[in-house]
Parts: C-alpha cells; structure tokens; sequence
C-alpha cells in the first residue's frame, strides 16, 4: 500500500501541533515497520489504549490519518456505499479482532477485496471500533487531556453542536461557523473528521438504495456530536471543499 502525501497538509502542519513528521517517501509497510506499536486498541478486553496521536503516529506517513480510518473509509467508498444498512448492520466480531491483531503486528496487513472475509459490516465495524476506542478526542466530544494548545477551539466545536441540537441559530449562520471552527481545528484531527464525513457524504447520496441518511449514519457511528456529525456529512462540500 503507497500512502501519497498531498503537499498542501503536509506544509500546512505547525511545528507546534505536536504532529509527527512527514516521512512521505516509504511506503506504508515500510513506514509501520519504522514505526512499530499498536494502531488499534482500548476496544476488547486487555487491549491496550492507543490515543489518536499514537495511532496518527505509528500508522501515517502523513502524520494526518490513522490507518484504520484512512484504509477503512476509502475501502467502504470503493465497494459499500451502495449496501443495505451499512454501519447499521453489525460485522464479524471475530474477524474484526483477528484484524486488531495483525494490523497491530503484521506491516503487511492490509484489506483484502469484498469476500468471505472481508465484507461491507466487519470493515464499518473495524471503524466503528476505532471512533469508540478514543475515549477523550475531536469525534467524541470530550476534550484530549494532552491537548491543551487547542482546547479555545475544541469548546468552540462542542458549542457548536450544542448550538445545532437547540436550534437556536440559523442553519447558514451555523454552517459558517462549523467551517470556521474545522479550519481551526490542527491537521490531523480535521482532516481524520474530513476523511469519516467524506465516506458519510458518499454514502448518504446513494440513500435512497442503502437506506442510511445523515442522521441515521451519525448514530451509528456512535459520536458525541449529535446534530453536528450529521450536519458534517450532509454539507460536506461546503464545510471542506469551500
């Protein structure tokens, strides 16, 4: 698997963010066998917690993306957008632990195409499992006790989706301020949330053959945010391509 770097993030990234350095020239096994440690844990009992920073760290050459999101949103992009349920209907406890596992030990691991194996509901699960295995971040509403440089910014967010869910602002004045607060947001963690709400906004379009709408999609995924996951997915062009 070759990871591209796209030269505007990687120059856009402060010193100061506590983001690793770009090393953009190995490819994906090379870079995990450089950089070895768990990517995934904290969901099944005697995991080890992974932060967000940890798995950003060990998995991406980038520094932006852990590797469970970025491989999982674009293999659901490729081939479950168009599925029945998807991120409702639950996937192999099994195979997503087995996953666990060797994307933890193996620098090879990668997602093999749709099969017996590796089907629509066990890589949402493995997505799923991810999101919930951050128990303080960006996507779970609760600020990260290390990251203290972006907490103005991070309150700013959370209001935001209290602001949604009370509806005490209009819509255009909200969706302005939630692109506001995104560019504030560091790197990584904005463009983690681009990367989820953009296989959200791709699948939501094809709702009417896979039946998940925005609002139903943020309940799977088990956020914190509410109203404004849901917003994120719905408006996505216009909160991340504007």
């Amino acid at each position: 698997v070759e990871i591209q770097a796209d030269a505007e993030q990687v120059a856009a990234a402060p010193e100061s963010s506590g983001q690793v350095a770009p090393d953009v020239c190995l490819s994906y096994p090379e870079y995990r066998m450089a950089h070895p440690g768990p990517i995934l844990g904290g969901i099944f009992n005697k995991d080890p917690v992974v932060t967000f920073a940890q798995a950003v760290e060990r998995s991406d050459p980038q520094g932006l993306v852990p590797w469970p999101l970025r491989r999982g949103c674009a293999w659901i992009e490729e081939h479950g957008v168009e599925t029945e349920g998807v991120f409702r209907i639950p996937g192999s406890t099994k195979n997503v632990k087995a996953w666990v596992v060797q994307m933890n030990d193996d620098p090879e691991f990668d997602l093999g195409p749709p099969g017996s194996e590796f089907t629509v509901p066990s890589v949402c699960s493995m997505i799923i499992k991810f999101l919930m295995g951050q128990k303080r971040g960006w996507w779970t509403g609760i600020p990260p006790e290390e990251d203290e440089a972006n907490k103005a910014t991070f309150h700013k967010f959370a209001q935001l989706a209290k602001a949604l869910r009370a509806k005490k602002e209009s819509r255009d004045k909200c969706l302005e301020e939630i692109r506001e607060a995104l560019r504030e947001l560091p790197p990584s963690p904005r463009e983690t949330i681009k990367t989820v709400s953009r296989m959200m906004y791709q699948i939501s379009k094809h709702h009417e053959v896979n039946l998940m709408t925005p609002p139903k999609l943020a309940l799977c995924v088990g956020t914190n945010l509410g109203p404004l996951a849901e917003t994120m997915f719905e408006e996505y062009e216009f909160l991340f391509e504007s």
